[in-house]
């Protein structure tokens, strides 16, 4: 009962994210190719010298990264409100899924994986295309190992966003509002995540401490996995390391739950 009840969900969200084709396409591709025009004007203005680079990332190596970011992005931090969670403690609709024969959370994430389908669709056929007609900058090559290594990580770094996501909204029991503390989590995620820009161009002096936090495996880790950037050694452990924080995201997300729900009335405010 609770598996067909989260495939319902699964499959509920997937299909009313593409019930508006028109606006799902329309919106992803301005917002992809706005970008990489800001991306590419960027490194381009940076590396304005013929066979310039900066570690180890050539113009059009770079170039490449953003690309993957822009495609696979979205497989890790969703396209949904980041402040649904909070939303539902706020106007009491929380107390709906209290009654479902399933883990709240796993409802959640239930929807979440729905959304995020359509995405995997459109990462898949706009990557094609831009393949296609762009070749892969000389010395990178993409290998089928590389590929389902970086989807085993993207599968990671999305448990890991959600988790992260989770234990931020769910401040939500005790503030009147949220939304400024989710907003500089996505931030501060996608600055050090390696999101906007790759953590290799970081000071030497920072980035011990980079490696230290769980941003890096949420955007720059599957991205340098695909790209060839991380050895197999190297990516298990990562792997292992993500799933690490995910657990220990999710131990501290059930303790605060429990305590919030001690004191939740589902009435809203």
């Amino acid at each position: 009962m609770r598996l067909k009840l989260l495939y319902d969900v699964f499959s509920v969200e997937a299909r009313k994210l593409m019930s508006y084709r028109a606006d799902f396409w329309f919106n992803t591709l301005i917002g992809s190719v706005a970008q990489f025009v800001l991306a590419y004007s960027l490194w381009s203005a940076i590396l304005s010298e013929p066979g310039q680079t900066v570690e180890g990332y050539s113009l059009d190596g770079i170039v490449l990264y953003y690309v993957l970011v822009i495609l696979l992005g979205r497989l890790v931090s969703g396209p949904q409100n980041p402040t649904d969670l909070a939303q539902e403690v706020y106007d009491g609709t929380l107390s709906r899924y209290l009654l479902y024969p399933a883990n709240y959370f796993a409802i959640k994430f239930a929807q979440r994986t729905g959304l995020l389908v359509p995405s995997l669709v459109q990462a898949v056929a706009l990557g094609a295309i831009y393949f296609l007609f762009v070749p892969l900058p000389e010395g990178i090559s993409i290998t089928p190992l590389q590929i389902a290594m970086g989807l085993g990580s993207l599968a990671l770094a999305n448990l890991l966003y959600f988790s992260l996501m989770a234990l931020v909204q769910l401040v939500s029991f005790w503030a009147d509002n949220v939304w400024s503390l989710v907003v500089m989590t996505v931030f501060v995620s996608r600055l050090l995540g390696g999101s906007w820009i790759p953590l290799d161009t970081f000071p030497d002096a920072v980035r011990p401490w980079l490696r230290a936090l769980p941003f890096e495996y949420l955007f720059g880790f599957p991205i340098d996995t695909i790209m060839g950037r991380v050895e197999p050694g190297a990516w298990l452990a990562g792997c292992v390391i993500s799933l690490a924080w995910s657990l220990a995201l999710g131990f501290a997300t059930r303790v605060v739950w429990r305590r919030g729900m001690s004191q939740y009335t589902g009435v809203g405010i």
